[in-house]
């Protein structure tokens, strides 16, 4: 067996009479694959189907290849693809491309990143200490760039989406102002900004909640506000 990349990828004729597939993945290992033929025809057509396979990037190799460094396909998706986000989320992924994942990825081919190479980069950042929402948010700036080749027609799958994620730990604020705190904010505001805050302060009231009700809703007797909560119930 020829062992020089210029003789691969390849087709031949072992001694069985099937045909066989020889080509080295993005990693440079070899590969054989039997076309599962002895017609010299057939073989033909199944392995140019099985080439633009690989192509495409299927199996993470290209017969052609093109240089596609994942810090240059980060810089393709910037400037083509995001341009229907939000500033603020453009600004993160920007953030997760810039201090994390161009730093770990580099030059790698992005046909050669795979499920494997994304639970190493969750691993590696969870080593580094990293919270799990944190590395979601690394996550969906990461999947985002393949999504985009994909629609591109660059690539055909999106690796991030096979990769279990971090589980989200929500946790919720735990700090009560004190009487004086609330007195110094609402000292600091206009007029008629200050029945609002208050509404906010002592009835636990969503905002939406506060600004649809109406001074009908206000029962000074019993000292209570009526309020529509989420999906219409009072």
């Amino acid at each position: 067996m020829k062992t020089q990349y210029g003789d691969w990828p390849r087709k031949e004729k072992a001694d069985n009479g099937f045909w066989y597939a020889f080509y080295r993945d993005a990693h440079g290992q070899p590969h054989r694959v039997s076309l599962k033929t002895k017609n010299e025809n057939q073989a033909n057509s199944r392995y140019q189907d099985l080439m633009e396979q690989v192509d495409r990037g299927v199996l993470h190799y290209s017969p052609r290849p093109k240089a596609l460094p994942f810090s240059e396909m980060v810089d393709r998706y910037l400037n083509e693809g995001a341009g229907r986000l939000r500033p603020k989320s453009r600004e993160r992924h920007e953030g997760c491309f810039k201090l994390h994942l161009v730093p770990y990825f580099k030059s790698q081919s992005i046909k050669a990143i795979g499920v494997k190479d994304v639970a190493a980069y969750i691993r590696f950042r969870e080593k580094k200490g990293a919270a799990a929402n944190t590395i979601y948010k690394e996550l969906a700036a990461f999947s985002a760039v393949f999504t985009f080749l994909v629609r591109d027609e660059v690539l055909v799958q999106n690796p991030v989406l096979a990769v279990q994620k971090p589980k989200l730990q929500v946790i919720r604020p735990n700090y009560t102002p004190t009487l004086e705190e609330v007195n110094l904010i609402f000292e600091q505001l206009h007029k008629w900004a200050r029945r609002f805050f208050l509404a906010l302060c002592t009835t636990g009231c969503r905002l939406g909640e506060i600004q649809k009700a109406n001074i009908g809703d206000v029962n000074f007797d019993r000292g209570t506000l009526r309020v529509i909560r989420m999906g219409g119930k009072p």
